[in-house]
């Protein structure tokens, strides 16, 4: 073997070493609060009714929305600066980013907020009081969770896997679940409005403890620096952020349209299909915490055999993991469903339906690599043809199908994105980021 290639060879095993142990952090960490979420999601269930339920599910749907437009994906956009940022020991543009995003994500958040205010008081004036109420609650958490995303950013491209995730994937819900006992104890029933302010309240807790972590581990090493501004940070955030708010939209869509079509009772029976189901997409997000830096790095510096390594290390995993989820959804959804009472029996089709959708996100990696990379815009558009037709299919089927109608909308939309994304860039680099043909840039 070459000298050449004992150093490859080297090089990838100190890759695979690096990613199989923040992988492991990740995967623990995301467990514990996957295992957490749910039970605050059952518990939410279990003790509301089912309208209340609904109305605080269509809520955190809108929260999503809200969050979204309140940072713009300048977080996503910081996870790729920094790493790069730091790659180069650029340590004043570090704290000069620090500085824009929050300048940032300031005055976008004042901008939903007045926006939100005025359709909610001046302009429908024909929502449910509880309903507004919860909204509401939801929009005050929004800045507080945006930080959170952002800080978040800044820790996993110092490599703080463990403590960018710990706040947000395991302190929060702990809080939810604490609190939802302590209000069940003290008024006996719980209202979609009261939901709301336990949100709230962890979202606020969150923020303080994850900005407490971020000036001990990082802005302590930047203390001295001179902040150097980085300019226009949205408009350099936007086609990330496009690309990210469509992917929302598709994944929201459903439940949106099911509100609209069916009223909050049917968004009540469908939520806890659609929140499952997705949790193949959080199986995507260990892996994106840990390589989306290594993505940018590598696409940098024009290093594509890294590149092809990355994409053989996540898809295998990721497809084996969801694989199993998928089975076990298929054998015991039933099961599981059962836990948030037995009236959500009815939504494991759909469950099984939306499952095998995103079943199909783990066979590349293309998302991840079109937004750490050049490929935001290009993005975007397949996004924005998905959402289309999405919308479409969902206009067609909820009527006729009722929630397997949804169901079916969304999961076709998803073989189409996880299907064009790989094709699309395969096309333009010869870059393949997916499972299958993984010898395209071997050695």
């Amino acid at each position: 073997m070459t000298k050449y290639n004992v150093h490859n060879q080297k090089e990838f095993e100190s890759l695979n070493l690096k990613l199989s142990k923040n992988i492991l952090i990740s995967f623990f960490v995301k467990l514990t609060g996957l295992f957490l979420i749910l039970l605050s999601q059952i518990y939410f269930a279990r003790v509301m009714s089912i309208e209340s339920f609904g109305m605080y599910s269509l809520s955190l749907s809108y929260f999503f929305i809200f969050l979204l437009f309140s940072h713009m994906s300048v977080d996503t956009l910081s996870l790729k600066n920094i790493s790069i940022f730091k790659s180069q020991s650029k340590l004043s543009q570090i704290k000069g980013f620090y500085f824009s995003s929050i300048n940032a994500m300031l005055i976008l958040s004042t901008i939903v907020f007045f926006c939100v205010i005025c359709y909610l008081f001046l302009i429908n004036n024909n929502l449910d009081s509880d309903l507004k109420k919860t909204v509401l609650l939801f929009l005050f958490s929004t800045p507080f969770a945006a930080n959170v995303l952002l800080i978040s950013s800044f820790l996993r491209s110092y490599n703080y896997i463990f403590y960018s995730q710990f706040t947000d994937s395991i302190l929060k819900p702990l809080f939810l679940i604490c609190m939802i006992y302590i209000v069940i104890l003290l008024n006996g029933s719980l209202e979609s409005h009261m939901a709301g302010m336990i949100y709230l309240i962890s979202s606020v807790m969150s923020f303080l403890i994850i900005n407490y972590i971020f000036f001990k581990k990082i802005y302590s090493k930047l203390r001295n620096y001179e902040p150097k501004p980085f300019n226009r940070i949205v408009k350099k955030s936007f086609p990330i952020f496009l690309g990210v708010f469509f992917y929302l939209l598709i994944s929201q869509a459903d439940i949106l349209m099911i509100g609209y079509f069916l009223g909050p009772s049917e968004v009540g029976l469908y939520a806890p299909a659609s929140r499952l189901s997705s949790l193949i997409f959080f199986l995507s997000s260990i892996f994106s915490i840990v390589i989306a830096s290594e993505i940018a790095i590598a696409y940098e510096n024009n290093n594509f055999l890294r590149l092809s390594k990355i994409t053989i290390f996540s898809t295998r995993f990721l497809t084996f993991f969801s694989l199993i989820y998928v089975l076990i959804i298929f054998f015991i959804g039933n099961e599981i469903l059962n836990l948030y009472g037995n009236k959500f029996v009815i939504s494991h089709t759909p469950l099984i339906i939306l499952s095998l959708g995103y079943f199909t996100k783990s066979l590349s990696i293309s998302e991840l690599f079109m937004i750490m990379t050049k490929f935001q815009i290009q993005s975007s558009i397949i996004l924005l043809v998905t959402l289309i037709l999405n919308i479409t299919l969902n206009y067609f089927l909820i009527t006729p199908l009722g929630i397997i109608g949804a169901s079916i909308a969304t999961a076709c939309s998803l073989i189409f994105l996880n299907i064009s994304m790989p094709l699309y860039i395969f096309y333009k680099t010869k870059i393949n980021t997916s499972i299958f043909q993984l010898r395209a840039y071997s050695e």
